[in-house]
């Protein structure tokens, strides 16, 4: 019942007052007790009918928390340090981004997202400027080996090995440490995939792969060239790709009829795309956007390119795109 609690008193509420008007009516002004039933039966019909409506969007035990429909629900204050933090550190703010992870890992200390956030923070603060941070360096790579295990130990295998790559050379296998050697092996084994322990084998297997894909690619093998892509993003974090390649590889995702690996590659390329590389990658997102729960952040994207471009306006592409989103 404590689920419901928040639906139940105002339910309670309501037929309350409707009880209290039935009584006014039925003794101060002679109303038909046919009628007054009629209308009692009525609201108790209608808060019935409601609570089954509510409960088809999944009610949680705050009132208002509707799982569907993230725009109702009421954030957490840890959802919303969380959120502000990341905000710090994509905008490249990490004394802040830290200082906002630090509160959050006080009162939430396992939190693994929050650990690999101050991890990045720590990480970002090391490399700014002529002086290099050597404690702030050693501080982040203990965040990152303390994620690792945390990756490892929640059955996150995947996550663990693109955290494994993306240090990788900022930081030697040494470093990061020997005994998550054979762990990753076993884990990337698991995946169908590798752990190279060296940045230079692993630069060369990238460079194998990105020419298999072009082999693939320039073939017309597109179902060859999407699992290839596949296995490229398992060894690159998406921001290191250029726009270029990943409009290539988001156009064989379309080609290979499998648009929801494309999606990612081009809001990529949406945010960081040339002009053209960005009107092509937000044609391709309002094809499958438009008139969905996406459609939001799909203007989100477009605002974003009306500030990095000023001449997108004499597109009929781009002008097209904003009244759509408009309707």
């Amino acid at each position: 019942m404590r689920k419901y609690s928040g639906f139940l008193m105002v339910a309670g509420t309501w037929l309350g007052f409707v009880a209290l008007w039935l009584f006014l009516a039925y003794h101060y002004f002679s109303v038909d007790p046919a009628l007054l039933v009629f209308v009692g039966l009525l609201n108790v019909v209608m808060v019935v009918c409601f609570f089954i409506w509510l409960r088809s969007f999944e009610v949680f035990p705050e009132w208002g928390e509707i799982s569907k429909w993230k725009g109702f629900r009421r954030k957490s204050q840890k959802e919303i340090l969380g959120e502000t933090a990341q905000k710090a550190l994509g905008q490249g703010d990490f004394n802040i981004a830290e200082n906002l992870f630090r509160e959050l890992l006080r009162d939430h200390p396992d939190d693994g997202e929050a650990h690999r956030g101050l991890a990045e923070s720590l990480f970002g603060q090391s490399n700014r400027g002529v002086r290099k941070d050597a404690e702030k360096r050693t501080e982040a790579l203990e965040q990152y080996q303390w994620v690792l295990r945390y990756y490892l130990g929640h059955q996150r295998p995947g996550e663990a090995l693109t955290l494994y790559r993306r240090i990788l050379g900022p930081y030697s296998a040494e470093e990061i440490g020997e005994k998550f050697k054979p762990l990753l092996s076993q884990a990337a084994e698991g995946l169908g995939t590798v752990a190279v322990h060296n940045r230079d084998d692993l630069l060369e297997y990238r460079r194998k792969l990105h020419a298999e894909f072009e082999g693939m690619e320039a073939a017309g093998k597109y179902p060859q060239a999407q699992a290839v892509s596949d296995e490229i993003l398992k060894n690159e974090p998406l921001g290191d790709l250029e726009p270029g390649f990943l409009i290539r590889m988001g156009e064989v995702g379309l080609r290979a009829g499998n648009p929801k690996a494309a999606e990612p590659l081009f809001e990529e390329v949406a945010k960081r795309g040339d002009r053209g590389q960005t009107l092509r990658a937000l044609e391709v997102l309002a094809r499958f956007w438009l008139k969905t729960p996406k459609q939001p952040h799909l203007t989100h994207l477009y605002q974003g390119s009306a500030e990095r471009f000023a001449t997108l306006d004499e597109s009929h592409e781009w002008v097209e795109l904003g009244r759509k989103l408009k309707q």
